[in-house]
């Protein structure tokens, strides 16, 4: 009701660019979390993932265009495309060893 221009993501491949993507540990930097202690948190680097092409819709953008922050809640639809192919990989793997009488 609220969105046009509406294609489905092609899902291959996303399993690979998954592997690509760094997950890391981090705190700011002071000057970005003046008050109190900084916490350790998990998280990617944007200027990592904006590397990667297909995944330049989760990235946020400064005025300048350089990458600012990942915007997870949209993550989620990337990595759905991942399990798809993990589950039509086990699908072919069931397959062949129902075939070999397994």
């Amino acid at each position: 009701r609220y969105k046009e221009n509406i294609l489905e993501i092609n899902k291959s491949g996303y399993l690979d660019l998954l592997y690509q993507l760094r997950p890391v540990t981090y705190k700011y930097k002071e000057e970005f979390w003046p008050e109190g202690d900084r916490p350790l948190l998990a998280g990617l680097i944007a200027e990592d993932v904006d590397t990667i092409e297909e995944f330049r819709t989760v990235v946020n953008y400064n005025e300048e265009g350089l990458p600012e922050s990942i915007a997870y809640d949209r993550m989620s639809s990337l990595l759905i495309l991942g399990i798809k192919e993990i589950k039509d990989k086990i699908n072919a793997i069931e397959l062949r060893l129902d075939a070999l009488g397994a």
